[in-house]
């Protein structure tokens, strides 16, 4: 029987059979099943529930966990070829066209989900989230481009102001997440309650087997007052955190202030230019472009490999995003192009880049455009599979891997 999977794994021959599969659940999903409501109950929920045609909304889980341990966001779609059917116990298989091809598991909540802290706080209001093995610390959502406007609008709603966020963005307005860990507007500060919490519960998911620890928030204004900010919860999680490999998710930050870091504990770094090509990425990240500069984040980036060593410098690219608006770069062809020539400027000064996927969330300035083509991200990232090959730079593994990346393949490589 002639599948989907096998038809693209004949047509990528130099792509692992793994990576061919999760980039196609990622792209085309799979069909919305009501085991997955059932599921639910006990998996990790999606913090977006699933519309059925109806207009009804219900919720699904987060993660797909596949028996090959690579970890999949679930991605819901009608049209798709993909399946599932419940095996016993917790267990469900994948079916391609019908065709059985895969065993997987929704990823269940972290074990420190409905603990509390020493005072009685629930862990999972601290700001910790996990997926798989790594855990994502974010004690300040709230991200300062969303509430400086580029223009002089007296508009109170944030969400209806032309702000400087990413316009891929949903995620960053000031609200009662950021109210709730003490988080202030221009203040690097957090309050030492919610470090206290945050190092309880790192301390519970490591005990649980976490192996990756990444910090991040809502971007400031002030390049300085973002390396305080950091250098300030990279020391707080020193003690807790000797065990894990502690990764700083934050913008480029001052070259000056990065051997602090590395002093207080960090073990490396991920800053994320999201596209490549310089004139696109003004309109894509206006509030980098316009707070930060290209030449200061690419400079941060370069000085950081001096710093902390050839594998342990990242950013991240939102593959899909540089080709949304009119000014941006519309055709597929000019597009795999750049991305090709970031990947490969990058590696050649060993920054690694992670290539994360497009999806057009609801409540971001380019909700319900496209996502990027099946085939366009088969081609990418065989390009860059031959890019590493050539440079002989693998994807080093040490701040994420194939059983935490959840919206990304560079750990199905191995």
């Amino acid at each position: 029987m002639t599948t989907t999977l096998s038809r693209l794994t004949r047509q990528y021959p130099a792509l692992p059979p793994a990576v061919v599969m999760k980039t196609a659940l990622l792209s085309i999903g799979v069909r919305f099943d009501p085991l997955m409501v059932e599921a639910a109950r006990t998996a990790l929920p999606d913090f977006r529930p699933h519309t059925l045609p109806d207009g009804s909304k219900v919720q699904v889980p987060y993660l797909m966990k596949l028996e090959n341990g690579s970890l999949v966001r679930l991605r819901c779609s009608e049209e798709s070829p993909f399946t599932i059917k419940h095996q016993e116990g917790l267990s469900f298989l994948l079916l391609d066209e019908g065709a059985p091809f895969i065993q997987f598991s929704f990823a269940n909540r972290p074990i420190w989900h409905d603990q509390t802290a020493s005072d009685g706080t629930p862990l999972n209001a601290c700001g910790l989230n996990q997926h798989g093995d790594m855990m994502v610390l974010n004690l300040t959502p709230a991200c300062e481009y969303w509430s400086t406007p580029r223009n002089e609008s007296n508009l109170s709603d944030i969400r209806n102001k032309r702000s400087y966020r990413c316009a891929f963005c949903g995620y960053g307005l000031p609200d009662e997440r950021s109210r709730a860990l003490g988080q202030k507007e221009g203040q690097a500060t957090i309050p030492p309650l919610s470090m206290k919490h945050a190092a309880e519960a790192v301390s519970k998911g490591i005990e649980a087997g976490a192996r990756h620890l990444y910090l991040t928030g809502g971007s400031m204004l002030d390049p300085e007052l973002e390396a305080d900010r950091y250098l300030s919860i990279v020391s707080g999680l020193r003690d807790v955190a000797k065990d894990v490999y502690l990764a700083v998710g934050s913008q480029a930050l001052p070259p000056s202030r990065l051997k602090e870091l590395k002093a207080a504990g960090a073990d490396g770094v991920c800053f994320n230019l999201e596209v490549w090509d310089r004139k696109v990425w003004q309109h894509v990240c206006p509030g980098k472009s316009k707070f930060f500069t290209r030449d200061m984040w690419e400079n941060s980036l370069v000085q950081a490999v001096s710093v902390f060593g050839k594998t342990n410098v990242h950013t991240a690219f939102v593959i899909g995003a540089e080709m949304v608006f009119e000014n941006t770069l519309k055709d597929p062809e000019t597009a795999l192009h750049s991305n090709l020539e970031g990947v490969r400027w990058l590696l050649s000064r060993d920054i690694h880049p992670i290539l994360s996927l497009f999806w057009p969330f609801v409540g971001t300035d380019m909700e319900g455009a496209a996502g990027p083509d099946l085939h366009f991200l088969l081609r990418l990232f065989s390009g860059v599979h031959e890019l590493r090959l050539e440079l002989n730079k693998p994807f080093p593994g040490n701040l994420a891997c194939k059983r935490c990346l959840y919206m990304q393949v560079e750990g199905d490589f191995e």
